[in-house]
This record gives structure tokens, C-alpha cells and sequence, in this order.
């Protein structure tokens, strides 16, 4: 059987990625999608915490290179953690 590889080229996006044949793939670049293929995932169950452990975030967190969230990410993020919790 023919074998191909789709090949997302370096500094290209990925719509110009194209079908080549096993021969013209470097065969090391093969074997290294081959080893993350064959990965297992960490899967583990996560307990979720009570509803009522829920706290909305405040805006005057600082993060590294003393950065802050902007308004409409911290209104995601509490979402996010909201529906987590609940």
C-alpha cells in the first residue's frame, strides 16, 4: 500500500500543508510522530469542589511581569470557575 504524510511545512500556515509519500518524509520526523502517536494521555478524575467554595476573582491580581487581567478576561475567567464549581 501507498503511504502518505500530511506535512504542515515550517513558516507556512497550515493550509498550505501537503500529502507526500512516505520515501520523500525524513524518516526521523516519522518516528517522532509515530512516538507521540503512541502516547498514552494522563487521564485522571479531578473532584470538583463545592458550590458554595466559589469566589469570584478580583481585579487587583498581579501576574508575572506585574501584568493584570483585562475586564472582559476576568468576567471569562469567573465564568469558567463558576461552572466549574457548580
Amino acid at each position: 500500500p501507498v503511504v502518505y504524510y500530511l506535512v504542515k511545512w515550517c513558516s507556512l500556515p497550515y493550509e498550505d500543508s501537503t500529502w507526500e509519500l512516505k520515501e520523500d518524509v525524513d524518516e526521523a520526523k516519522i518516528e517522532e510522530f509515530e512516538r507521540l502517536q503512541a502516547r498514552k494521555p494522563k487521564l485522571g478524575h479531578v473532584e470538583r469542589p463545592p458550590a458554595k467554595a466559589w469566589k469570584k476573582l478580583a481585579l487587583f491580581r498581579e501576574y508575572k511581569n506585574s501584568n493584570r487581567l483585562r475586564e472582559y478576561q476576568l468576567e471569562g475567567v469567573n465564568w469558567l470557575l463558576f461552572n466549574w464549581y457548580n
